[in-house]
């Protein structure tokens, strides 16, 4: 009885002892698992981490090969540029030179001269030598003459125009124009043209074939009715461009 009561008392002793020799074994596997699985994630981000590297140094180094070869055309395309424009400054200044032109008329204005037809006598015979004659206003006057006198001889040769058509100054239905500028070029004269314009005077251009002097382009206002009316544009030629016009009467 002895016995089995001592046998009794110690066994739930002895299974306590293997239930925890079980428990330690399992916590000890649960924790081999656990190192391993953070050993190969350790392992797998350091690869990781190492292949990023190598990858954006491969990236940086074909953009960095990229910008230099930018770079190198960048500089091709600036030297080709410079050399085209040295090889087109001539050119340029040729080309601005010609788009000035020359303002021919003050320098030729010398050497013409107005014949106005008389204007006191209106009869038939009058009228119809009228219609035959050509007011040229070029002549060979003895040149040269100097630049400076164009301004005065302009204003001679218009004092005289006036005077001789003054006579008819009385008549409201007299026509008149001004003559504004005779140039070499019609570019020129298109262009004398266009400041007309502007300056809201319409004006046209007409072709005339000068003896010794070729073919020359001329800027003519409108006409005019009456003298007050031309006499008005003149002004007003004078005052928006600067321009003294030359007033002619028409046939």
């Amino acid at each position: 009885m002895a016995k089995r009561d001592f046998a009794q008392v110690h066994t739930p002793a002895k299974n306590r002892k293997r239930e925890s020799s079980s428990m330690s074994a399992a916590m000890a596997g649960v924790s081999l698992l656990f190192t391993g699985i953070l050993a190969f994630t350790g392992g797998y981000m350091v690869g990781h981490t190492n292949n990023s590297t190598d990858t954006l140094q491969a990236e940086k180094s074909a953009l960095t090969t990229q910008i230099e070869g930018l770079q190198k055309q960048v500089g091709d395309l600036q030297q080709q540029l410079a050399a085209s424009l040295e090889r087109e400054k001539p050119a340029a200044k040729k080309a601005a030179a010609e788009r000035v032109g020359d303002l021919t008329f003050y320098s030729e204005l010398p050497r013409q001269k107005v014949m106005p037809s008389p204007l006191g006598d209106t009869g038939p015979a009058a009228e119809q030598q009228h219609r035959g004659e050509d007011i040229e206003m070029y002549s060979d006057l003895p040149p040269p003459v100097r630049e400076q006198e164009a301004p005065q001889t302009l204003a001679s040769v218009e004092r005289q125009a006036n005077a001789a058509t003054s006579t008819a100054a009385g008549s409201p239905d007299a026509v008149y124009k001004l003559q504004v500028g005779s140039f070499v070029r019609r570019s020129d004269a298109e262009v004398l043209l266009d400041r007309m314009a502007l300056a809201g005077i319409r004006a046209t251009v007409s072709e005339a074939q000068v003896p010794n002097l070729g073919t020359r382009y001329r800027v003519f206002t409108t006409t005019f009715t009456g003298m007050a009316e031309a006499e008005g544009a003149k002004s007003l030629l004078r005052e928006k461009l600067g321009i003294e016009g030359l007033l002619m009467r028409e046939q």
